[in-house]
C-alpha cells in the first residue's frame, strides 16, 4: 500500500506542474490575441505575450 501511496504523490505532483504550465500558456495567448485586437498590431501583442510569460 505505501508504494502505490508514493507513485500517487508523485503522478499528482506531476500531474499539477503540467496542469499549472498549461494555464500559464493558456494565459499568454489570450493576453496575446487581447492585446492584438487593442492594438491591431502582432509585433505589440507579441511583445506584451512575451512580457507577460516572464
Amino acid at each position: 500500500m505505501v508504494k502505490n501511496e508514493a507513485v500517487l504523490e508523485s503522478d499528482s505532483h506531476l500531474r499539477s506542474v503540467a496542469n499549472a504550465f498549461s494555464w500559464w500558456v493558456i494565459a499568454t495567448l489570450t493576453t496575446g490575441v487581447i492585446a492584438y485586437l487593442v492594438t491591431g498590431t502582432i509585433d505589440i501583442a507579441a511583445l506584451i505575450g512575451g512580457i507577460e510569460f516572464f
